[in-house]
């Protein structure tokens, strides 16, 4: 019998007329949308000028110095299969444009294993908390001038809340060896305490400044693609502590209140993380900064001993004005290039699926094998 290769599954053709035909109607939506906010764009300007939330970077504010710069980002994949769940943690720590060393610059962290299925939400709150740890523990043992973790600070904090009540003992068995190793509260102290450590968010949907500062102008549009219209190159906001946001303080709280688990409970001092925890919101700061005049503004996460320390201020500025570098890069290019490869995990996990199937098909093991099929067609 002839192999036959099967033809590729389109839409239909009266869903793509139905989708081109609404085309001129959303352009006019997304013309309105514009419209609306750049009629009021030079007032909110003066506005943000006047309540001295706008600031500019001098060019006697630059050292036009050279600083080492590290960017870390993690990746997580999972399989469904039929009887288990597959998952798989790679978090990268790469350097920055001015320490490429003739040595390999990159570091990395990795985990994988295999579990029942015990609900859907088991192996991706694992693989996102033990992420997120990976990325704080490089971060601490970075020797940088300036290192880049992609996010924000507080998100493991959830990451960490969503497996600490896991009570099922063959979890357990898979993750208290790895969280067991690490003084909870050490790491997050060291973390949020450190000048030379920063949270980058590529995707930010909050509305925290344009609620809490520009409710007068009734704009419905994202932090984070309000400041990319309003400021110009060099220019940024004041730096406000995150207490200043209600709903972060909630967010904060939510965490605080859940960590306290079983996972957590041999190597966590909870009333010393209690302690840090309520004090966090006065100890990092969140601003918006557009480095070049072609990217969009980067919303910044930094401790508060970076704000009180002018110089080391506007060295962080500096420096992530030199790692922005093409349109092409949203983000600096150490957490360009580390998300980059963070990303391809799933190729990583697709590999190990491959190939330990292919060892028990060897093994004349079948029915086995059958075992690692993904649990929906591909």
């Amino acid at each position: 019998m002839d192999e036959q290769k099967s033809e590729p599954i389109f839409l239909p053709d009266s869903f793509l007329n139905e989708i081109l035909e609404n085309a001129s109607q959303t352009s006019k939506r997304i013309e309105g949308l514009t419209n609306n906010f750049v009629s009021k764009e030079k007032e909110i300007r003066k506005y943000l000028d006047d309540q001295g939330i706008l600031k500019e970077l001098e060019r006697n504010q630059l050292d036009l110095e050279t600083y080492s710069t590290i960017g870390i980002d993690g990746g997580r994949a999972i399989e469904h299969l039929l009887l288990y769940d597959l998952g798989m943690v790679g978090v990268v720590a790469s350097e920055g444009l001015n320490v490429q060393t003739e040595i390999n610059p990159i570091r990395y962290k990795s985990w994988f294993d295999i579990l029942p299925h015990y609900g859907a939400n088991i192996m991706n709150h694992i693989t996102q908390a033990i992420m997120h740890l990976y990325e704080f523990q490089l971060a601490t043992e970075s020797q940088s001038d300036f290192t880049f973790i992609d996010g924000r600070f507080i998100t493991p904090l959830i990451g960490f809340s969503s497996i600490a009540s896991i009570e099922n003992l063959d979890v357990l068995t898979k993750i208290v060896p790895i969280f067991s190793k690490i003084d909870l509260t050490e790491l997050l102290s060291s973390i949020f305490s450190n000048k030379r450590i920063i949270a980058v968010q590529k995707y930010d949907s909050s509305r925290n400044f344009s609620l809490q500062f520009l409710q007068k102008f009734k704009i419905s549009i994202d932090d984070r693609a309000l400041f990319s219209l309003i400021l110009k190159e060099g220019e940024y906001t004041t730096p406000v502590p995150l207490q200043t946001f209600p709903d972060t303080v909630r967010y904060l709280s939510s965490a605080h209140l859940t960590l306290k688990g079983r996972v957590f409970e041999h190597s966590t001092d909870f009333e010393e993380l209690n302690a840090l925890l309520s004090a966090l919101p006065e100890e990092i700061y969140s601003m918006y900064y557009r480095p070049r005049p072609w990217s969009p503004a980067l919303r910044l996460e930094l401790s508060k001993e970076i704000v009180k320390d002018t110089k080391v201020f506007y060295q962080l500025l500096d420096c992530l004005r030199s790692e922005m570098i093409t349109t092409e890069m949203k983000e600096p290019y150490p957490l360009y290039f580390a998300d980059k490869m963070a990303k391809s995990v799933a190729l990583g996990l697709n590999a190990l699926k491959e190939a330990s199937r292919s060892i028990l098909t060897k093994d004349k093991q079948d029915d086995a094998s059958m075992f690692f099929e993904s649990y929906r067609s591909e």
